[in-house]
């Protein structure tokens, strides 16, 4: 386990089309909401009067930056995350996605031209315009990984094909970061993910900002994937290095975690291991990590502007008297994770700010550690519900000291005035401890 202190800087290094979002979503529950940098592009840059001061200031930084860009601006080396994916399957995402891009008054002038045009161009021609411009590469995750460049500007920079230095710099630094994900194993990378921080593994990711309206890389001609893979030789290189070093470390991970909290019939396991049986051990190897943490039990409120251990979030907002929340609904399920006192039982509170659609507070589900339970909806005088439930002492055993809060909607809706699909927000979970069990009464 890495450990995560107050003085850490952690960066994911978001190479676009890579499922960054996705990620980004799960990284950012874990941290405070006045911790996580605002900046997500090097145009942004250019309006920060003091990029070190600014930039030390917090503990997650995420953006489409190059390593070398930001490092400049730190006082110590950060910890660093990137995904890779297959720079064929990129380059087809980049161009869907530059084609769906919308365009409206406040598109830059220069940004404008380049995606106007682009929506003229055929996924062929695209490839053509690129492979004929000697000025533009497609070849980002080398060029952001490898690249010394730390000048900026106002001006969207246009990405030239990385040289062989660089090349050579970013195979360096793939070694030395922290993580190092696969799109095409998602699940399994944020597996690995969970492991190096100790982690609460997420059960529910789904792929955010996925680009729809494109081809699949078996739907395009060979001649076109010949093409395609020219272009982004460099970058197919990179790729290479990044798979097998993520398949070193998820077969590590999996011979620790096995050797560790492995059980008998974990005694005839091949590994590397498929996901159903990983998510326990992680499980547990979140248990054990948690005094490494420094981690308390939970006692009071847990305010969704703070970092928490869960998934299924989107970022914090604030509503118009300053109370901040969080949306589920990104897909149906959403959790979090409370360490606890084992043993005890509690009453739980989840104050809900906000609904799509009344009912579901009263057709949701709640599971608790696995158990469904009972909730009833209490509304107050200011129009805001609380959804209360009873988890008995029993459900909290000593081997597994928290309580693992799932909430599971029966919908998700979309609105007109926002493109994300959304649940239900909430401010906060409270907890109270209101019995303890005595041996007879504890769950196996």
């Amino acid at each position: 386990m890495i450990p995560i202190t107050p003085d850490t800087t952690i960066f994911f290094l978001h190479i676009p089309k890579t499922a960054g979002s996705s990620l980004r979503l799960w990284l950012e529950t874990h941290f405070d909401h006045m911790q996580i940098c605002d900046i997500y592009g090097i145009h942004e840059l250019c309006e920060i009067d003091d990029p070190a001061a600014y930039f030390n200031r917090f503990r997650l930084i995420r953006a489409h930056f190059g390593y070398s860009m930001l490092r400049q601006f730190l006082d110590h080396d950060p910890i660093t995350l990137t995904v890779l994916r297959d720079p064929i399957d990129r380059f087809i995402s980049q161009w869907g996605y530059l084609r769906a891009y919308p365009i409206n008054i406040f598109t830059p002038p220069e940004r404008r031209q380049i995606l106007e045009q682009v929506r003229t161009l055929s996924l062929a021609e695209f490839a053509d315009a690129i492979a004929t411009d000697t000025q533009l590469s497609v070849q980002w995750q080398t060029t952001m990984i490898g690249s010394l460049n730390t000048h900026y500007s106002s001006v969207q920079p246009s990405q030239r094909s990385p040289t062989p230095d660089q090349f050579q710099l970013a195979q360096q630094r793939l070694q030395q970061f922290a993580w190092v994900g696969l799109t095409e194993r998602f699940a399994e990378s944020l597996a690995l993910l969970a492991y190096t921080f100790g982690w609460w593994p997420p059960h529910h990711i789904p792929r955010y900002n996925v680009t729809a309206q494109r081809p699949r890389v078996a739907e395009i001609s060979p001649q076109l994937r010949e093409q395609i893979s020219a272009i982004t030789r460099i970058d197919q290189q990179l790729y290479a290095i990044g798979s097998e070093l993520f398949a070193q470390r998820y077969q590590a991970m999996c011979t620790d975690l096995l050797e560790r909290f492995g059980r008998r019939d974990h005694a005839r396991l091949e590994t590397p291991l498929t996901l159903d049986t990983l998510i326990p051990l992680l499980e547990r190897h979140y248990i054990a990590c948690l005094p490494q943490r420094g981690s308390r039990p939970v006692q009071g409120a847990t305010l969704f502007e703070h970092g928490f251990e869960g998934d299924g979030w989107y970022e914090v907002e604030y509503s118009a008297q300053g109370k901040a929340y969080r949306w589920s609904g990104i897909n149906r399920h959403a959790q979090i994770i409370l360490p606890v006192i084992p043993a005890t039982g509690y009453r739980v509170v989840i104050c809900v700010v906000h609904a799509i659609a009344i009912d579901t507070l009263h057709t949701l589900q709640i599971r608790v550690n696995h158990h469904i339970l009972p909730h009833t909806v209490e509304a107050d005088a200011r129009g805001e519900h609380s959804l209360v439930l009873q988890v008995p002492a029993s459900l909290v055993p000593a081997d597994r000291p928290l309580i693992q809060l799932q909430l599971v909607l029966p919908q998700v809706y979309s609105i007109e005035t926002d493109h994300r699909t959304l649940g239900i927000a909430v401010h906060s979970v409270t907890i109270e401890p209101t019995e303890t069990a005595g041996p007879e009464d504890m769950i196996a």
